[in-house]
């Protein structure tokens, strides 16, 4: 099935098979079979929220044995499909999707430290460890761009299997990169989960939004006009070059008590983002993707399609909601980063896209019911 992606009901559509794909798709049935309430310093948990189901970034724990003045937060960085497309700018999102959920559940990204996981196939093959030394490079680049090191990591070859006709196969070249950060305050957490109404949204970062090798692009496969731009380095989020200054300036605003939520931009894109941020609290809010005009420069005007705005993946960006009284000092520690105001949480039990020439609404049950398969509570 083909997305038109000029076809507002077709972008709402979209958007709701992307939350049932195997990659973005509520795991809590699976987290749940495992002990992620150690010795009761759990704070934030995998999925938490109103109904202890919204996704979120990273797990915040609070050990006894800091009084509970000082806990840490425990993220990763995975995508199997950035490492097929490109390994370095795969190692590059991965090393960033780590340090920004560990951010944006108030790690401070001066005090993260990082390990590194490559599995890859028969090292014997040319291929094989030529994207190792492109993900080893990727890995080394946005470790330094990050002032993260690493205290730890391995890897893993040969993950390789017989197909139909006894064909050896490998695995995609894949690296999880695991973070561990200081959380200076585990109980001004914000978690992912929207939590007033009338609140704004902002989205912070570098927005270059990317289709390629998108969670979009598995499951439609990419629109005809974007395919020569979707192929090699172009179809996998590069380095960000303001994401530590930007983590930084979000980490202080973290600090003043200025953030209600926080959710970064991963599988799916801001699309998916701001669903999962509406599951966690049960609270409706709407995007307005006319005021990411101009975050690509490209010539003609507004030059990012709907499409490509709600679904394109990136590194750098997080969604962040913040209380009308704090706007202007949220903005003022913004005033030289990339910080876009493009929504609000709603009274209304529903997701509103606008697109510039209409738009799409999509239920809260709607949205839950896509994403975990199950009713929403009321």
């Amino acid at each position: 099935m083909a997305i038109s992606r000029s076809n507002d009901a077709d972008l709402g559509d979209a958007l709701l098979a992307l939350l049932a794909h195997p990659a973005i798709a509520s795991k809590e049935e699976t987290v749940r079979r495992y002990d992620h309430e150690v010795q009761g310093a759990t704070v934030l948990r995998p999925y938490d929220g109103l109904f202890a189901d919204g996704p979120q970034d990273a797990a915040v724990l609070a050990p006894r044995e800091c009084g509970g003045r000082t806990g840490f937060a425990l993220s990763n960085g995975f995508n199997p499909r950035y490492g097929a497309a490109d390994p370095h700018n795969a190692a590059v999102s991965a090393v960033d999707e780590a340090i920004r959920n560990a951010v944006a559940v108030g790690a401070d990204p001066d005090r993260i430290a990082l390990l590194d996981n490559f599995c890859l196939g028969d090292p014997k093959r040319p291929e094989t460890m030529w994207a190792l030394l492109e993900a080893a490079r990727g890995c080394y680049e946005e470790a330094l761009a990050q002032a993260a090191p690493y205290i730890s990591g391995k890897d893993s070859f040969n993950n390789e299997y017989q197909g139909p006709g006894g064909l050896q196969m490998s695995i995609p070249p894949s690296l999880l990169i695991s973070a561990i950060g200081i959380v200076p305050d585990p109980a001004a957490v914000p978690g992912s989960d929207l939590k007033a109404q009338g609140d704004s949204l902002y989205l912070v970062g570098d927005f270059e939004p990317r289709l390629g090798a998108s969670v979009y692009a598995d499951r439609f496969g990419v629109p005809e006009a974007e395919r020569g731009a979707a192929s090699g380095r172009e179809a996998v989020p590069s380095s960000s070059p303001r994401a530590h200054e930007t983590y930084r300036a979000l980490h202080g605003a973290m600090r003043a008590g200025l953030v209600r939520a926080c959710h970064d931009l991963s599988d799916g894109g801001l699309g998916v983002a701001i669903a999962e941020m509406c599951i966690g609290g049960r609270m409706g809010a709407s995007v307005d993707l006319t005021a990411l005009a101009g975050a690509v420069p490209q010539a003609g005007g507004w030059a990012i399609p709907p499409g490509l705005a709600l679904f394109g993946e990136t590194n750098g960006c997080l969604l962040v909601e913040v209380a009308a009284p704090n706007k202007a000092a949220f903005e003022e520690g913004f005033a030289a980063l990339p910080c876009r105001l493009v929504g609000e949480t709603r009274a209304g039990r529903s997701l509103r896209v606008e697109t510039g020439g209409g738009g799409f609404a999509l239920s809260l049950d709607a949205l839950v019911e896509s994403f975990s398969g199950k009713r929403s509570e009321r």
